[in-house]
């Protein structure tokens, strides 16, 4: 059965947040038209269509969601005068669909409804249809969701909103299937053309658009923020918990990246067993279950159920940057490998898949593929039989496989199987097939690989190849984070690039764009508008790399990007900041809000990034106005914890700075590193020696340069600009047995010296000082710290000496 996706008849005739709605008959009529019929299945094929078609305006677009309507009958116009000048020119409503290319049921109603040339007839006719792409436009899909959300209590894609010339809204809806969509078309266009049932109509629009007007500039009232926010907030999250399958709340279920790190901060501040238990318990379930990509890693958008088996198919490049940089995150805090693991697979399918060529980040792979019959299905391209898992990895190989991974002849989701570790995970397994757990990863990593490969003959998902500027934020903090945790250059490097495409490639350079991002680009082509989100998340994401890299031109390029935010969305009266820039296009409402979906909210990111750049840069200015952030949301983070999870974060950082940095070592470090020498006379381009002594107290080791095993981190010595390293030799490792390996491991135990050659780039002549980073994981018999990340200093003109 098919979800119904219409709205209930009483919805528009209840007060929308204290504002009487005229809950006319006619009104009444309409909503009686557009609800569900029962659960009725949609008419097969949609209705007849034409072979070959003429390009609408989409097709002058560079959204694949927009090119993917360019071909309909439905005579589309994009966002803009154009579309509005025509509906006030010939006295017709709008119809404005909004949705996003990996939707499914925007695919489902293109195919019922937008491809149907009776359906076609009925828009062109009666309405300027007007198609936007909320990820291109997440401020028109901002207003016109709120508007829905009023109407019904709740939303979703595609958005469909019937709107005045005027761009107020009047009713609207999300999916409706096709015979009910033709009703509905043809009844708001007899209530428009009737003028007694227009004025009431006209009623209507006038009070939801006041209501919306109220709800996006409602300031919240002002409190005093204060380390006693916490506690309250951690209770409240752990009191939504499912204490069974992890997660809050019931389905669907949406992945709680900001939750869970909020807890994590909390668990790194403040050891509690209660929230241990639920950040693993939930990090475990969703890695485990169908939500994860067991075969090529990543994970979907959204579980439909509780026990996070059966997925929405689609992959956002937010929701992998948020759940990499969580498990990262976790890894740190709570030292489970297994969580690193999970982490670096998500970088490692962000980088195999969603890469641009330029170094940036893509948006999305559809829900949607070809499957098997040769139709579009959700979810083919990730499902299996088990005699596929035979044909790719013969039949010893995939008993094993199918039995670890829940593959069956019945299947569990439309009689194919979602692989998943829902039943036990591969340590449990190990334990029943006698191997060590690293053994048994080893051997299905194996098998992974090349059903991946298999896999990759399938009809892919079509992918979404724009690059948004708030998305790639999150993911340059993730790739930040990987190479934090892992040392692993490849993350360096993906942050740097993705970075300096943004600077570059999405920043103007002259006139009054100079320093101002673009939200969206493709193929050339960016957009000339950007939002609170995209300077925030911007921010934050290259604070994080100046943290882990100790570049300081990140963080310049931050300060730069809050200059812009305060300058252009700062909103004095609201203590707040808008979520679009000053002289944006007028629209209905300019928001102003805090809370969080599945995205942190681009309020919290520019606290956040206000708190940072306040410690590091000193500044007084900024200081204050993160202040006036956290206490004008003090009140709404004490009452609603889990929609403010990420202001909260900010107050976290405010309050502890520690939270920002490697736990330190109880006593004394098991490990020291200093500069012991330094050649003379250092000159631009010249190869010079340097040697870095490494003391490892009794008792304790390090990994070798190179050690057995991609999940161990390397030690590694390497310069920072404007020096490079010419060539490294470090001190011989001992091949060791442990308990939890199962094979030796190379380590380096006792003193040992790291002989260096280096040379100097440019600038290295005026250079005041050699800067090392020294990068290991110190660990004994029984455990391992958390990844060590050390800078040491050396003066330059001067006798060798040491630095820390």
């Amino acid at each position: 059965m098919m979800r119904c996706w219409g709205f209930h008849v009483k919805s528009v005739c209840r007060p929308l947040r204290g504002i009487h709605t005229a809950c006319s008959a006619v009104v009444l009529g309409v909503l009686t038209v557009a609800a569900c019929r029962g659960a009725t299945e949609p008419a097969a094929g949609g209705g007849p269509r034409s072979v070959e078609r003429r390009a609408n305006r989409l097709a002058r677009e560079t959204s694949p969601y927009l090119l993917q309507h360019a071909h309909n009958p439905v005579d589309w116009y994009p966002w803009g005068p154009e579309a509005f000048a025509k509906a006030k020119r010939d006295g017709k409503p709008i119809f404005l669909s909004i949705g996003y290319s990996s939707c499914h049921w925007c695919h489902v109603m293109e195919r019922e409804s937008f491809e149907d040339e009776g359906v076609a007839k009925l828009l062109n006719e009666f309405f300027v249809p007007i198609k936007v792409d909320r990820e291109e436009r997440p401020d028109l899909d901002d207003v016109y969701m709120t508007a829905v959300q009023l109407l019904n209590g709740s939303g979703g894609w595609p958005l469909s909103v019937f709107v005045r010339p005027d761009g107020k809204p009047f009713f609207g809806g999300t999916y409706f299937p096709r015979q009910p969509f033709a009703e509905l078309l043809q009844k708001v266009h007899d209530t428009w053309n009737d003028p007694e049932k227009r004025r009431q109509l006209d009623g209507a629009a006038e009070d939801l658009s006041r209501a919306m007007g109220e709800t996006a500039a409602r300031a919240p009232t002002p409190g005093s923020i204060s380390p006693g926010v916490f506690a309250p907030a951690v209770r409240g999250l752990l009191e939504g918990l499912d204490a069974q399958n992890g997660g809050f709340g019931g389905a669907p279920k949406f992945p709680p990246s900001n939750r869970l790190a909020l807890l994590l901060a909390e668990q790194r501040r403040k050891p509690d067993p209660k929230v241990a238990r639920a950040i693993t318990l939930t990090l475990d379930r969703m890695a485990r279950g169908g939500l994860h990509d067991q075969v090529g890693g990543g994970f979907h958008r959204y579980s439909t159920d509780a026990r996070w088996l059966v997925p929405h198919f689609e992959k956002m490049l937010y929701d992998n940057a948020l759940l990499a940089w969580v498990y990262l995150e976790a890894h740190k805090v709570l030292g489970n490998p297994y969580y690193r693991r999970i982490g670096t697979e998500t970088l490692n399918f962000l980088l195999r898949e969603l890469r641009d060529p330029g170094g940036a980040f893509w948006s999305s792979l559809d829900a949607d593929s070809i499957g098997p019959r040769g139709d579009r299905e959700e979810g083919s391209f990730y499902l299996w039989r088990p005699q596929e898992v035979e044909a790719a990895l013969g039949k010893a190989d995939a008993a094993l496989f199918c039995q670890i991974y829940d593959i069956t002849a019945q299947g569990n989701f439309e009689k194919r199987s979602i692989p998943n570790l829902i039943a036990a995970s591969v340590e449990t397994r190990a334990a029943q097939e006698k191997l060590t757990p690293a053994a048994l990863w080893k051997r299905i990593d194996t098998l992974r690989i090349r059903l991946r490969a298999t896999r990759g003959k399938r009809s892919r998902p079509s992918l979404d190849d724009k690059v948004l500027a708030d998305w790639n934020g999150l993911a340059i903090r993730a790739f930040a984070v990987g190479y934090e945790v892992t040392g692993d250059s490849r993350y360096r490097t993906a942050a740097e690039e993705a970075a300096t495409f943004l600077l570059t490639r999405m920043r103007g350079d002259d006139g009054p764009r100079k320093g101002r991002l673009s939200h969206s680009y493709r193929k050339g082509s960016r957009l000339p508008h950007a939002f609170l989100d995209d300077y925030a998340f911007t921010a934050v994401g290259l604070l994080e790399l100046q943290r882990v890299t100790d570049q300081e031109s990140w963080g310049r390029d931050a300060r730069d990007l809050v200059r812009v935010l305060q300058a252009d969305f700062w909103g004095e009266a609201q203590s707040a900041f808008f979520s679009t820039p000053h002289g944006h296009e007028t629209l209905p409402t300019r928001p102003v809000h805090a809370r969080e979906g599945a995205l942190p909210s681009g309020q919290s990111m520019a606290t956040l990034a206000l708190v940072r750049l306040a410690r590091t840069t000193g500044e007084p200015e900024l200081r204050g106005l993160a202040l006036r952030l956290l206490n004008g949301y003090a009140n709404e983070m004490r009452r609603y914890p889990a929609a403010h999870a990420g202001m909260l974060l900010a107050a976290e950082a405010h309050f502890d700075p520690a939270t920002e940095r490697t736990s330190p070592v109880a006593g004394p470090a098991p490990v020291e590193a200093e500069i012991t020498s330094v050649a003379p006379g250092v000159r631009p381009g010249v190869p010079f020696p340097v040697t870095v002594r490494l003391r490892i107290r009794p008792g304790w080791h390090i990994n070798a340069a190179h050690p057995h095993g991609e999940d161990l981190i390397p030690t590694r010595v390497d310069a920072l600009p404007p020096f490079s390293v010419v060539s490294a030799r470090y001190p011989r490792p001992k091949e060791v047995n442990f308990e939890f390996a199962s094979r030796p491991l190379l380590v380096l135990e006792g003193d040992g010296d790291v002989q260096l050659v280096l040379r100097g780039g440019t600038g290295s002549g005026r250079a005041t000082a050699l800067r090392l980073r020294v990068r290991y994981q110190g660990c004994n018999n029984r455990v391992c710290l958390l990844p060590t990340s050390r800078v040491l200093s050396h003066p330059l003109g001067r006798a060798a000496g040491t630095g820390r």
